[in-house]
């Protein structure tokens, strides 16, 4: 069985985190490590080696997604059919990432899309969400 780990640069959000996967009895199966991600993700190659991830959401600053993908591939720590979904790629925006994926070679109309939803606490407010499923970028 795999592991979970997530990614959190707020620390009281790391906690509410740990204290929810408690009261689920899913200790055993998740981690949360405090940090930014071009910290982090060097240590998921360390400890989990190579290969180790399957699926990324990225739920942070979207003008950063595409160096935080790359950033997963050059330690080599995604799988080939690596899956990720980006949120707020509209506002604040991800134009290098929707851009990047868009030009990937492994991407094909069926596994690339962008949804459009209402922005949580916003119901009129337009938000994106990219989902590129088992391609890279």
């Amino acid at each position: 069985p795999g592991r979970s780990v997530s990614l959190e640069v707020d620390a009281v959000h790391a906690l509410l985190t740990r204290h929810n996967l408690s009261l689920a009895h899913l200790i055993p199966h998740a981690e949360v490590w405090i940090g930014q991600a071009a910290d982090t993700i060097p240590r998921l190659a360390e400890d989990l080696g190579e290969g180790s991830v399957i699926f990324a959401f990225m739920d942070h600053r979207g003008t950063r997604f595409h160096n935080d993908l790359f950033r997963l591939q050059r330690h080599s720590v995604t799988l080939p059919n690596f899956t990720h979904v980006c949120d707020n790629t509209l506002k604040p925006g991800a134009p290098l990432c929707l851009w990047l994926v868009a030009q990937c070679r492994g991407s094909t109309p069926s596994s690339v899309g962008n949804w459009s939803l209402n922005e949580f606490a916003h119901w009129n407010s337009e938000d994106w969400m990219l989902v590129n499923g088992g391609a890279g970028v």
